[in-house]
């Protein structure tokens, strides 16, 4: 097909993942992974990047959190999506095929129940990610004699 053939997809989103991605040499972003029935779609958000990258975080800030200050540093995007959670999440998005790669188009925030979009409304009772915990690992590697 060629690249004027392919059309965009919309895409139902059953959960998002925010982390944090460092590459050699660059700042640090964040890296948003949609989970989307069996496949998983990223975007990287660059707010510590400067020029179109950092418009692009920018808007990307302002369809989340309305006016509120985009943050200059990646952590503190991170911490305030973990620990704060006053933002609106996508039901769904929209995606298309760009080389070996998805990129995603548009966002649709409509809220829509069993998606991340169904707290836009009341964000306070979206419910804590779970925190990593090791108190159930009770074997590590260096306790194993190889």
């Amino acid at each position: 097909m060629l690249a004027n053939q392919i059309e965009p997809e919309w895409m139902d989103v059953d959960e998002i993942l925010y982390n944090l991605h460092e590459k050699n040499g660059k700042p640090p972003s964040m890296q948003v992974s949609y989970r989307c029935g069996l496949e998983t779609i990223r975007e990287w958000v660059c707010f510590e990047h400067g020029g179109y990258a950092r418009q692009k975080a920018v808007i990307w800030w302002v369809k989340r959190f309305g006016h509120a200050a985009c943050p200059e540093l990646t952590e503190e995007a991170l911490h305030r999506i973990s620990e704060i959670q006053d933002m609106q999440e996508p039901c769904r998005i929209e995606v298309i095929q760009e080389g070996r790669w998805q990129r995603v188009r548009a966002y649709d925030f409509t809220v829509k129940a069993g998606t991340p979009s169904e707290w836009n409304d009341n964000p306070a009772s979206k419910p804590k990610p779970p925190s990593f915990n090791t108190d159930h690992f009770d074997v590590f590697d260096t306790d194993i004699d190889f």
